[in-house]
């Protein structure tokens, strides 16, 4: 960029400097809320009391990822069959 506007304009440029993405403020306004929020995820951790301690949650997240394979694997078995017919003819 700065050999860009040096060609355009003929003006020697040194270096161009950036701003932080994330400005100190920013930073230790997530740094009290994280510790903040600590506290309780780790008061619902050790009571059991948290979604991984859920059965429902686990069985419906392996129901999910069943049909997603099965249902992926019928679409490679289509999608192959697919292409054996139209070579065929």
């Amino acid at each position: 960029m700065v050999e860009f506007v040096e060609a355009k304009t003929k003006i020697p440029i040194d270096s161009i400097v950036c701003p932080p993405s994330i400005s100190p403020q920013q930073i230790a306004f997530l740094a009290i809320t994280l510790l903040i929020s600590a506290s309780f995820l780790i008061k619902r951790i050790l009571e059991g009391d948290t979604m991984l301690h859920d059965r429902s949650f686990w069985m419906a997240l392996a129901m999910f990822i069943y049909f997603v394979s099965v249902t992926s694997m019928m679409d490679n078995i289509i999608c192959k069959m697919l292409m054996f017919l139209r070579g065929g003819s």
